[in-house]
């Protein structure tokens, strides 16, 4: 009886040692809890995660394409005129999980359409390269390992408001297929005029 407490404690006291230092690494003594892998905002009310679409690069010829005077146009569609979710934070911390921590993260402002939201790319003259976002789409982003697994990102800047996704590759031998992680940044309520 006695030996079985002693395993107990022993097995307890190594998974309690094993969870110690993820619980350290989250800020400010915080524990996160992810429900899956994706990447979820951190609103007051809990984490909620942003809806996904699985897209790959068009690319639109023209004439000047076709007599090789020109560049195609390429560019990923997201469907939707607007994300389903709206946030009111225009530096808002998000959460990515499941992914290592050299994932590379682009936060790109995406351009509202009639029923879809539209991102520019642009492939480059190396063939073995797949296509990407031109830097002035780009927004900077601060990313920092939590633990293993568990990223924090956030803009450098505040966000303007407007439709917004981030960007990853599904893995490494698919770097064409993105995945987007959208949402959109409200307009901020005015401000209740001030009464004497």
């Amino acid at each position: 009886m006695q030996c079985n407490r002693f395993v107990r404690f022993v097995i307890l006291s190594a998974l309690s040692a094993g969870l110690l230092p993820a619980q350290q690494a989250q800020p400010k003594g915080r524990i996160i809890t992810i429900p899956g892998r994706g990447i979820y905002y951190d609103d007051p009310s809990g984490m909620i995660s942003l809806p996904s679409t699985v897209t790959a690069p068009w690319s639109q010829g023209n004439i000047k394409e076709f007599l090789s005077i020109g560049r195609t146009k390429s560019f990923i569609e997201v469907p939707g005129a607007s994300a389903a979710l709206a946030i009111p934070n225009p530096r808002p911390t998000f959460y990515v999980s499941g992914y290592a921590a050299g994932t590379r993260l682009y936060l790109v402002r995406s351009t509202e359409k009639q029923d879809y939201r539209l991102i520019p790319m642009k492939y480059s003259s190396d063939f073995s390269e797949s296509a990407s976002v031109p830097r002035e789409y780009l927004t900077d982003l601060d990313v920092q390992a939590l633990a293993p697994g568990l990223l924090s990102v956030t803009p450098r800047s505040d966000l303007k408001p407007g439709e917004y996704v981030i960007l990853t590759a599904v893995n490494n031998e698919y770097r064409a297929i993105q995945l987007c992680f959208e949402f959109s940044v409200q307009t901020p309520a005015p401000l209740p005029p001030i009464t004497n």
